[in-house]
C-alpha cells in the first residue's frame, strides 16, 4: 500500500490521503472557490449541507489581508496551466497556497479572484 495516494472530490472541497504503513493518512485538503462561482446549484447544496454561504467569489486583496494576519503570504510562483495564468502564494507557517486567476474569466470569475486554496499537513 506504501506510495499510494487518494483523491475524494466533494464538489467544493477535496481531499487527498497518501498510504502510510496500512492506514489511508489525510494529507491535503483544496476548497475550491471556482465552481460555486459557475454552479450556484452547488453553492446552494453547499450552504445546505455544511451550514456555511459561499460569496459568488472571493478577491485576493481580501483574503489576503486575513491570511496576513500574523503570516506573510508571498508570491512564489507563477504557474501556466494550459493557458490559464495563475499566481501561486504560500504562507509556509500556515501550510496554505492560494491560485489567483490572472486572467479575467467573466461572468464567472474576474482577474484577482480566487481560484483555489490549499493546505497541506506538515511533514512530521
Amino acid at each position: 500500500m506504501s506510495g499510494q495516494c487518494l483523491r475524494r472530490d466533494h464538489g467544493v472541497v477535496e481531499f487527498y490521503f497518501n498510504a502510510e504503513d496500512a492506514e489511508w493518512v489525510m494529507s491535503g485538503m483544496t476548497l475550491q472557490l471556482h465552481r460555486p462561482a459557475g454552479n450556484p446549484d452547488l453553492a446552494r447544496r453547499w450552504r445546505d449541507a455544511v451550514g456555511v454561504a459561499l460569496p459568488p467569489t472571493v478577491a485576493w486583496p481580501d483574503l489576503r489581508a486575513s491570511l496576513s494576519v500574523g503570516h506573510a503570504a508571498e508570491c512564489v510562483a507563477v504557474v501556466d496551466q494550459g493557458g490559464f495564468v495563475e499566481h501561486r502564494y504560500r504562507s509556509p507557517d500556515v501550510h496554505a497556497s492560494v491560485l489567483v486567476d490572472d486572467e479575467d474569466h467573466a461572468p464567472v470569475l474576474r482577474r484577482g479572484d480566487v481560484w483555489s486554496v490549499d493546505v497541506w499537513a506538515a511533514p512530521s
